[in-house]
């Protein structure tokens, strides 16, 4: 999956916005590969940002198993609302495009 960089927000970041309550909603998006995770963040105007890891922060990082990422979402974003998708037909969404 390829995204621009600046649409990408690692672990951590996420974590902060939690603490500032800036985090909306949770998109999982369910592809032939695995589970991707968008963040929606609400400072002046809704964005949403792909969830990265710490080693590899342009790459949205990819979950295999949708039980361990939910175990994980209610850790890391717990007041947020998720929601999941599946991939149609090879279109994917694409976040923050115009």
């Amino acid at each position: 999956m390829t995204v621009r960089v600046e649409d990408c927000v690692t672990e951590r970041e996420v974590k902060i916005a939690v603490s500032k309550q800036t985090v909306g909603d949770v998109i999982v998006t369910e592809t032939r590969e695995g589970f991707y995770v968008q963040v929606e963040f609400q400072y002046i105007r809704p964005r949403w940002f792909w969830l990265t890891s710490k080693r590899s922060p342009s790459v949205p990082r990819c979950f295999k198993h949708l039980g361990r990422l939910n175990d994980h979402l209610r850790t890391l974003a717990p007041s947020a609302a998720v929601r999941i998708q599946r991939e149609r037909m090879g279109e994917e969404r694409v976040a923050n495009s115009a």
